[in-house]
């Protein structure tokens, strides 16, 4: 939620305009917790005793306008820094995979999804329910958050959740807020599952959160939800029952006692100097530190490291990392039918990390231009506070001219690839959810253009508000740590009231690679070296056939490659010639039988002539352990009732594998 809500089932007072916070750099200087105290112990909640399972939720409020539009950063100083953008020359591409409808509006809105992945399970929340599925997309669990929660009593205004998957403790996490503005009390909802499958038991705790400050109150909005290897931490922007804000207020507790469902240790921290910080997510399992980022000035981020000295007690700084100064976005974007939706604002959406470095995303305006663009960043933390964090890059996904792009999310795979997902619209597009992607190899700054992965089933939004987002969400897949698992808003059909998707993908890149080896297997005699097979320039590696009993004369020829670790699937081309009558078939060695299996054919030319053969399996041929595939090139000229086959010579001109890798 942000800032004002016009609420049913919700009496009370009315929520004015809240005032500006300023955003300013709080420095390096610790700042120790103003709270610790200790809960009760966990209510265990057994998903599995709703019924029935699946249940429509209800929504119960609506969001109107986002005052935060109107927030001005502070300019920062000028830095000559410049972000990168898309660059056409990259072409990996899309390469899709499970996608399936996720939970769609029960009268809320926006739904703000989010999504965690397991290793055989996704969970998604959204404003305001949570559904389970399997990783093909039966739904097995769908409640609302007030019923999902009712063991803890939550209040009739539950909003805002986030969840996520943590391959390190192997256990789902889910917060939402819970306010009560009646009554000046305001919760953290926190849900942990007992195990890596959601249906079972889940340990559910209530945890105030209210902040008093000289006697004024102050309630959590907006959470950032994230974790490292023994800690989960929220954070949220706090601001007054009456009026006013106190910054962001952070919440750390151990993943030793929600895992257990034991009393939680709570320990608060503040800085109030600051609007909106992401928690981090990953797979990381050996920084102690916890790390949140969000804005500073128009030209600079803040990072934050919260760290926990030998006795667990958690101490708050901060340092600001320059980046190519930006515009905030424009308050209302323009798309079909005459609607404009409502982006959110300039805030930071989410933080991904590993490896020593984070990941963020946040909406621009396009430079030189006036539409939107998702901007993102990866950061090299150096171990702050130890170090000094620095910009490693920056980039810029933007539309073309008239369309515009917002509400991105980012993450990183194991192999330091990024991608985010966001929305795209123009006057002419209804709102979209698409996908951008760098390899790790590309130039800094650089990503693919948009990759479609979902569409709106009406030509036009129709909820009741304009509002979209305020925030989508992407992971990696714990399995194989390479494939990006995505949640989004689409506008749906009847009406355009909005749904949200799930998708999963991974981005391949067609590349030829030479083999490293070449040989005669069968034949009187070879001429050529390995380079002659390497490139099309007709200079052959050739070899005479000899004659085998029973099948003619014959000529075969041993071909080794060692492709990338991360060649996902491709074809073996062959470029040569031999005569006419020669059958030309193809084998590939299997380490684990020790025996070549067959899995292509075709008939030579007396000039030269190109197969291309799909590869068989590539985890089954390729060695574990040096990573060779090899190959065997068999040319029969075969003998038959009416002759005798007469010999020949097998000229290979090129041999290749096209690849694609991910």
């Amino acid at each position: 939620m942000n800032l004002r809500a016009q609420l049913s089932q919700v009496s009370g007072k009315a929520l004015g305009l809240i005032a500006m916070v300023a955003l300013a750099a709080v420095g390096s200087a610790q700042v120790a917790p103003y709270k610790v105290s200790r809960t009760s112990t966990a209510t265990v909640v057994n998903s599995r005793n709703f019924s029935p399972q699946i249940k429509p939720y209800a929504g119960y409020y609506k969001e109107v306008e986002n005052v935060f539009n109107f927030m001005n950063l502070p300019a920062g100083t000028p830095n000559g820094l410049t972000a990168g953008g898309i660059n056409a020359n990259l072409k990996h591409e899309l390469l899709a995979g499970a996608k399936f409808p996720a939970i769609d509006s029960g009268g809320s809105e926006p739904p703000d999804p989010d999504l965690g992945v397991g290793p055989n399970h996704v969970i998604a929340t959204v404003n305001v329910a949570i559904a389970f599925f399997s990783k093909t997309g039966t739904k097995q669990f769908e409640r609302g958050l007030n019923e999902f929660f009712s063991a803890v009593s939550p209040g009739s205004f539950v909003f805002d959740p986030k969840c996520f998957y943590d391959p390190i403790s192997q256990r789902y996490y889910v917060v939402a807020l819970d306010v009560d503005f009646d009554n000046s009390e305001s919760y953290y909802l926190v849900g942990v599952s007992d195990d890596n499958d959601p249906n079972g038991n889940w340990f559910q705790y209530k945890i105030s959160n209210v902040v008093e400050v000289n006697s004024d109150k102050y309630w959590i909005d907006y959470p950032g939800f994230g974790h490292n290897k023994d800690h989960v931490v929220i954070s949220g922007n706090a601001f007054g029952f009456d009026s006013g804000t106190n910054g962001v207020h952070y919440l750390a507790l151990k993943k030793s006692e929600l895992t257990t469902g034991a009393a939680a240790t709570t320990q608060f921290l503040a800085d109030t100097a600051t609007f909106t910080t992401q928690i981090m997510r990953g797979p990381d399992n050996t920084t102690s530190t916890v790390y949140g980022i969000g804005l500073a000035t128009n030209s600079s981020l803040k990072l934050t490291a919260i760290t926990f000295n030998g006795s667990g007690v958690a101490s708050l700084q901060s340092a600001n990392v320059q980046v190519p100064a930006y515009t905030r976005p424009q308050n209302y974007v323009q798309s079909t039918g005459g609607k404009v939706l409502d982006p959110l604002d300039g805030r930071i959406l989410n933080a991904y990390y590993r490896n020593g470095r984070i990941t963020a995303s946040h909406t621009i305006r396009r430079p030189n231009g006036t539409e939107n663009a998702s901007r993102w960043y990866e950061v090299n933390t150096n171990a702050f506070p130890s170090g000094n964090p620095t910009l490693v890059q920056a980039g810029n996904v933007a539309a073309p001219i008239g369309g515009h792009f917002w509400m991105p999310a980012v993450a990183q795979n194991r192999l330091g690839d990024i991608a985010i997902v966001y929305s795209s619209t123009s006057s002419s597009q209804a709102p979209g959810m698409f996908a951008s992607y760098r390899k790790s190899s590309d130039p800094l700054g650089s990503m693919t253009g948009n990759r479609a992965l979902d569409q709106s089933q009406a030509p036009v939004y129709g909820g009741f508000s304009s509002r979209w987002g305020d925030y989508f969400g992407l992971c990696v897949d714990p399995t194989d740590d390479l494939t990006f698992w995505g949640i989004g808003m689409v506008a749906g059909p009847n009406g355009g009231r909005w749904r949200t998707v799930v998708n999963s993908f991974r981005f391949i890149t067609p590349t030829g690679i030479g083999p490293t080896a070449i040989s005669m297997s069968e034949g009187r005699s070879s001429a050529g070296v390995l380079n002659d097979a390497k490139v099309s320039d007709n200079r052959y590696f050739s070899i005479n056939s000899k004659p085998v009993q029973r099948l003619g004369e014959v000529a075969s020829a041993l071909v080794t490659f060692v492709p990338a670790a991360n060649l996902d699937s491709g074809d073996l081309v062959l470029e040569g010639q031999a005569v006419a009558s020669v059958a030309m078939n193809f084998f590939a060695y299997n380490w684990a039988t020790q025996k070549y299996d067959y899995f292509g054919a075709g008939q030579m030319s007396t000039t030269d002539k190109v197969f291309t053969v799909k590869l068989p399996l590539v985890s089954r041929y390729r060695n574990s352990t040096t990573g060779q595939m090899r190959f065997l090139l068999r040319g029969i000229n075969p003998n038959n009732t009416l002759r005798t086959a007469t010999p020949f010579t097998l000229k290979i001109d090129r041999v290749a594998i096209n690849g694609l890798f991910f």
